[in-house]
C-alpha cells in the first residue's frame, strides 16, 4: 500500500468517524424533551462542529477535483492536434463525473450545516421569548 493510499484510508477513516458522531448526536437530540431547550443547543453546537468538519472536508475534495479537472483539460487539449475541445472533454469525463458527486456531498453537509446553526439559533430565541415571559 503506497503514501497515497494510507492517506485515503486514513482520510475516509476519520470522515466516517464523524458521521457516525453525527449520528450518535442526533439519536441523542431525538431523546430530549423539547422542554429542555439548553440542554438542545449544547448538544446541538457539538453535533456542528462534526458537520462544519465534514462540510469543509468535501469541500476541499471538490475542489481539488475542480483543480485537477481543469489540469487534465489544459493538458489533453495541448497534446490534441485537431478536435482539440472535443478530445480535452473527452478526457476529463471521469473527473467532472467525480466533482459531480464531491459537489454534492459538499452541499448536503453545508446545507446541514446552515440548517443546525438555524435550529440552535430557533432554539436560542425560544430561550430569550421565554425568559421575558418569566418561564424557565
Amino acid at each position: 500500500m503506497n503514501e497515497l493510499d494510507r492517506s485515503s484510508k486514513s482520510q475516509k477513516d476519520w470522515i466516517d468517524e464523524y458521521v457516525k458522531e453525527v449520528i450518535k448526536y442526533h439519536k441523542v437530540i431525538k431523546r430530549v424533551p423539547e422542554e429542555s431547550k439548553v440542554q438542545l443547543i449544547d448538544l446541538k453546537s457539538k453535533q456542528l462542529v462534526f458537520i462544519g468538519k465534514l462540510a469543509g472536508e468535501f469541500a476541499e475534495q471538490y475542489k481539488t477535483i475542480y483543480a485537477a479537472r481543469k489540469q487534465a483539460y489544459a493538458e489533453a487539449y495541448l497534446a490534441a492536434d485537431k478536435y482539440k475541445d472535443a478530445k480535452a472533454e473527452l478526457a476529463v469525463t471521469d473527473l467532472r463525473k467525480a466533482e459531480a458527486e464531491a459537489f454534492g456531498n459538499w452541499k448536503r453537509w453545508q446545507n446541514a450545516l446552515d440548517t443546525t446553526r438555524e435550529e440552535i439559533n430557533a432554539i436560542k430565541y425560544k430561550v430569550r421569548l421565554d425568559f421575558a415571559d418569566g418561564n424557565r
